[in-house]
């Protein structure tokens, strides 16, 4: 047992150091979410967003969508205001992982939702329907606002966002934005015609986004 812990240390020493974190340091005597907290103490706000696609990237496969989550529990307790960055950099490192983050940061930081699914969105783009049900799922109250919001910044995926939407919280249907083609948008892009429901703006709990932080920064 003794040797067992000495192995975890030095693996956790050097995920430190590093920025990796292997599969003996997450298998270790401790959480996956304490391990993240120490590989993350220290960074500077500025830096999280890239620190955490470090550590999500180079952990073991089976081990990132849990790293994942627990580096974005982190920051929503630490440091609720990076959060949105910290999102998007996740996403584009490992753009399958953008649903499940960003309906855990939506849990974590409700009001934030919209700004979330849309970093999220941004990040991966090609699953931005799967963040948008995933994050109204979250917030049925703002699965409205929501499925605008990520139509929006990924335009061209706006039909299957509004369907999964719908398909995730059937309650909201009603109120969902109407998607038609218009010859009005590039190509014949779906944009939003109209809503059907007015939508109350909401107050984000975050306050400023990380500074210089770009969020379509590919």
């Amino acid at each position: 047992m003794k040797r067992e812990h000495t192995k975890w240390v030095l693996a956790l020493v050097l995920a430190g150091s590093i920025g990796v974190i292997s599969t003996q340091a997450v298998a270790g005597v401790e959480s996956k979410g304490a391990v993240v907290s120490k590989a993350m103490m220290g960074v500077r706000v500025p830096e999280l967003a890239a620190k955490a696609a470090v550590l999500v990237k180079q952990a073991d496969i089976g081990d990132r969508e849990a790293i994942a989550v627990a580096v974005v529990e982190y920051v929503a307790k630490a440091y609720p205001a990076a959060v949105k960055s910290v999102i998007s950099s996740i996403a584009k490192a490992e753009p399958s992982l953008a649903p499940k983050i960003a309906a855990r940061a939506a849990e974590l930081l409700p009001q934030d939702s919209v700004a979330l699914a849309s970093a999220a969105a941004l990040g991966a783009k090609q699953f931005a329907p799967q963040v948008a049900a995933s994050v109204a799922k979250a917030n049925p109250k703002m699965a409205p606002e929501v499925t605008e919001t990520v139509i929006l910044a990924v335009p061209q995926e706006a039909v299957r966002t509004a369907d999964a939407v719908a398909a995730s919280v059937p309650s909201a249907k009603d109120s969902l934005p109407v998607i038609e083609r218009s010859a009005m948008a590039s190509g014949g892009t779906p944009i939003i015609i109209q809503r059907k429901k007015p939508i109350p703006p909401s107050q984000s709990l975050t306050g400023q986004d990380t500074p210089g932080y770009d969020y379509a920064r590919p």
